[in-house]
């Protein structure tokens, strides 16, 4: 839950916090916005941030201001080139997202014929006032692009399925497919089915998927023991579904469509039923594979 600017001034009071001081902006930040916006010389600028106590991580906030000719479209190319990925806000004005130390986001905004462009890159910074980007971010979702739908959709469709197909096993005894509608709800309004960003790779490229949190949910009451429950869900989803993880009590299951693979992550306890009979439940995450812009 985020704390309210009022209540953390308190805590600073209370408790003492870190003061924002002029901080030199990293080259590497630097660097990233002239490669993606083509002009040598934006405006940088950057300071740490107030950071409360006893949290000893260094908070900084660096941003970058610039205007660049015509829409800003060079921008968007290039950033998404580069492994970004494109969100678009509620009010479906366009983010661009990438990462380096932390999350950078791009902004744009009309100027005439020209367009200004607006970046920051901040850790850590629980106090004062918020950066106008970092807030729309927080409800903006990906801006799929063409194919990047496509594959994703293919994905989800799968994992839409599984879920579906495990829910006559379960007691209630059904997944409500309109939990997980179909086609993918873009942009995203349900509360169980989330478009999410992701790390794409190791090198930092962002991208994509899909995540229902627990849509599968219910008990199986006529055992009580965990390889019956597991042979009953392998035997449902067919043999197309192959375990690819086991971690804890959580068994991952995987199947790909074409490129991307879809999952059921499905935890399977010892539990007493709502009518409180001994039984097994059965809860479930559904995903996508993260899929880049760029994906061909």
């Amino acid at each position: 839950m985020r704390r309210s600017g009022a209540l953390l001034g308190a805590l600073c009071l209370l408790g003492g916090c870190a003061q924002a001081d002029e901080s030199p902006v990293p080259a590497d930040f630097q660097q990233i916005i002239r490669d993606i916006s083509g002009v040598a010389d934006p405006d940088f600028a950057g300071s740490t941030c107030a950071t409360q106590a006893p949290d000893r991580r260094e908070g900084y906030r660096y941003t970058a201001e610039l205007t660049v000719q015509g829409t800003g479209e060079q921008v968007r190319k290039a950033a998404i080139e580069r492994g970004w990925q494109p969100y678009r806000t509620k009010d479906r004005e366009e983010l661009l997202v990438g990462k380096s130390q932390a999350t950078i986001i791009v902004g744009f905004a009309e100027d005439g014929k020209n367009t200004k462009v607006s970046a920051v890159m901040e850790s850590n910074c629980v106090s004062g006032p918020e950066n106008p980007l970092v807030q729309e971010l927080r409800t903006a979702d990906p801006d799929l692009q063409p194919t990047q739908k496509q594959r994703l959709a293919a994905a989800y469709q799968l994992v839409r399925t599984a879920g579906v197909t495990i829910g006559p096993l379960l007691d209630p005894g059904h997944v409500d497919p309109e939990e997980i509608p179909w086609p993918p709800p873009v942009p995203d309004y349900f509360p169980r089915v989330n478009l999410e960003g992701c790390v794409v790779n190791d090198r930092g490229a962002l991208g994509a998927r899909w995540l229902a949190d627990y849509v599968v949910d219910g008990f199986i009451t006529d055992t009580t023991d965990v390889k019956t429950g597991e042979q009953r869900v392998v035997a449902a989803l067919g043999d197309q579904w192959k375990i690819s993880e086991r971690k804890d009590d959580v068994i991952t299951f995987e199947r790909s469509a074409g490129a991307v693979p879809g999952m059921l992550s499905l935890r399977i306890t010892q539990q007493s039923g709502q009518r409180g009979v001994p039984g097994l439940h059965l809860k479930g995450q559904l995903s996508t594979g993260c899929v880049p812009p760029t994906i061909t």
